[in-house]
Order: structure tokens, then C-alpha cells, then sequence
């Protein structure tokens, strides 16, 4: 299973616990919200061409006397000493295994092209539907969901669910959305913008030393959660997705994906795949590296990051949750 903590600040998740009272209640606002070079997008033709993928890690492995990282085809030794320790940000306090694991499996960069290509597809039709948090600070105008058509929440459930408003005409600035077949020349692709990008993600096998605070959090806040625990071991994934929207008459670049958004999210890719096996359990570690397909994983962590690009692209809502007196 994949354990993904939701990157949401905890003042954020405890507004959302908030429970109607009496004489209080919850309402959801929508404001359509559009990228500040929104007249270099409106009435234009977009061609996506294929992003690259690559794997690899940012870290730098060095051999140490009594340590050895072996694989075979592909066959993973459980080490009795870590490469190296480090704090991650969405587990806690590990102890790396190994890395680069989706290179040693085989993983496949051209499933996670194509899934990258259909999201694009229709994201930038405005048929996709997506939320995702952003954070100004503690507020009720400052904190809530960027969504591409307006949402609320059911909050006769737990944890709420949202709901969308009912869909009407596809709100989006391109008049028509062409997909470039892999090794085409995006200069020659006849539209008026072209979409070029990469993701690149690191990949490494862990064991948990000690449980973040946050996961502990997010327990008590949601207690059906299976909160991870020390000795557990993981497959991580960190990376990002790089993007440049072109205008292909001038060349001039649009916007990329560090262009300055009013409404701040978290981006990049984070997920972690719980890695079933008993801690020490040497021969069941190998057995399952060997034949593990983490091309699914890899797919949904990307798949899970790119919804954060679509606001530097397309109309957006921005929602905001109040209290208001009931009978309003």
C-alpha cells in the first residue's frame, strides 16, 4: 500500500474538524481565480509534448569497509549497516538502505511518460477534476483548496468528503489540446504554445529509526490512519516535475513551475510504500525486491504531484471555508 501523509498544515486539518453548532455552521465560498499572463493563454492551441523521465538519487554513496550493496537481477541484500542516516520529512528519522531502487527494478520510465501525457490530456481541457491544499497563514481567507470548478464538503462523514459543484462547460484558456508523439519536433507541432518538462525521481530503501511528530498528528486526527512504526521498512520517493509553456511564434517562456503563485501549495513529488516484511527478515527482503514492480507506486506519486502544476496553467477556484451564524 502507498502511505502518503497529507502535506497540509495541522491548523488546516483542526479548522476542518470544526463541528456545527447550534448557532454556528460551515460554508464553503468559491472564487475564480486566473494566472497573471492569463491574455497569453486565452483563445490559444497548446501542443504537450512527451516529459522525460529519470530515475536516480541526489545522494552520494560511497563503499565502506564491511558494507555491500549487492543486486542480481535484480536481488536486494538486507545490510546489517546503513549507507547513511537522514531525517525525512514525511517519516521521520531513517536509516538508508540502498538507493536508486526503481533503476535496480527496472521500473518503467515510459508507463510513467504516458500516465504524465493522459493527465495533461485532460487537465488542460478543464475535464479533470483535482484539489489540492494551499497555506497563506491561519485564517479563513488564507487557507483552503485550489480546485479546477467549485467544491464543498460532505461533513455528515469522516473525514469529510469533497464534493464537486455540478460540471457545466470545460473552463479552460486553450481552444484545443494536442498530444506530440514521442521524438516529434515541438517547434513543428503547429500550435500556438507548446508544454515541454521532466520528472525526476530518487528512490531508496529505508528503515524508520524514529516516527515524526506530524505522523503521530495525524493519528490522533484521523485514527483509521495505519500510523507507521519504528522498524517498519519503506521504499521513498522524492522528486519533481519541471515544466516550461512556450509561446512557439516568439519563444518566449510563459511560465514554469517556479513561477511566483499568490496561493502557495506544496509541491514535488513524496510518497512512501510500505515494504511488507518483518524487520531482520533477510530472505523475505529479497524475495519481495525481486519481484516488486514499483511501476504502479511511481505512477500515482507523480500522478499525486501534478495537480499542483494545473493553476500556473488553467482557471482555478480558490476555496475557502467560514463560520457563519446559522440560518444564513
Amino acid at each position: 500500500m502507498t502511505m502518503k501523509q497529507a502535506r497540509v498544515p495541522a491548523a488546516l486539518c483542526a479548522f476542518a474538524l470544526l463541528i456545527s453548532c447550534a448557532s454556528v455552521k460551515l460554508v464553503t465560498r468559491a472564487t475564480r481565480a486566473v494566472p497573471p499572463y492569463k491574455d497569453q493563454l486565452a483563445g490559444k492551441t497548446i501542443a504537450v509534448a512527451p516529459f522525460d523521465v529519470s530515475f536516480g538519487t541526489s545522494r552520494l554513496v560511497k563503499d565502506r569497509p564491511g558494507l555491500t550493496v549487492r543486486f542480481a537481477d535484480p536481488t536486494i541484500q538486507l545490510q546489517d549497516r546503513f549507507v547513511a542516516k537522514d531525517t525525512d520529512d514525511e517519516l521521520g528519522n531513517v536509516g538508508i538502505l540502498d538507493v536508486d531502487i526503481l533503476t535496480k527494478t527496472r521500473t518503467n520510465a515510459r508507463a510513467i511518460q504516458q500516465a504524465v501525457t493522459a493527465f495533461f490530456a485532460a487537465g488542460l481541457t478543464g475535464t479533470l477534476d483535482y484539489h489540492i491544499g494551499f497555506f497563506k497563514g491561519l485564517g479563513e481567507d488564507t487557507m483552503g483548496e485550489l480546485s479546477n470548478r467549485p467544491i464543498d464538503y460532505d461533513r455528515t462523514v469522516y473525514p469529510p468528503r469533497v464534493t464537486f459543484a455540478q460540471a457545466g462547460a470545460a473552463d479552460t484558456f486553450y481552444t484545443d489540446v494536442r498530444i506530440l508523439a514521442p521524438g516529434t519536433d515541438a517547434a513543428a507541432a503547429g500550435t500556438d504554445l507548446v508544454l515541454t518538462g521532466d520528472v525526476s525521481i530518487s528512490s531508496e530503501a529505508v528503515e524508520l529509526l524514529s516516527v515524526a511528530p506530524q505522523i503521530s498528528l495525524h493519528s490522533q486526527v484521523d485514527p483509521t490512519a495505519k500510523a507507521p512504526k519504528v522498524g517498519d521498512y519503506y521504499l521513498t520517493l522524492r522528486g519533481s516535475v519541471r515544466f516550461t509553456l512556450i509561446d512557439t511564434q516568439t519563444g518566449a517562456v510563459i511560465t514554469t513551475e517556479r513561477s511566483r503563485r499568490e496561493w502557495p501549495v506544496t509541491d514535488g513529488i513524496a510518497a512512501a510504500l510500505l515494504i511488507p516484511v518483518n524487520n531482520g527478515d533477510a530472505p523475505a527482503y529479497a524475495r519481495y525486491f525481486q519481484s516488486a514492480d514499483f511501476t504502479p507506486a511511481a505512477i500515482q506519486a507523480v500522478k499525486e504531484a501534478l495537480p499542483a502544476l494545473l493553476p500556473l496553467l488553467m482557471p482555478y477556484y480558490v476555496n475557502t471555508t467560514h463560520q457563519v451564524a446559522a440560518g444564513k
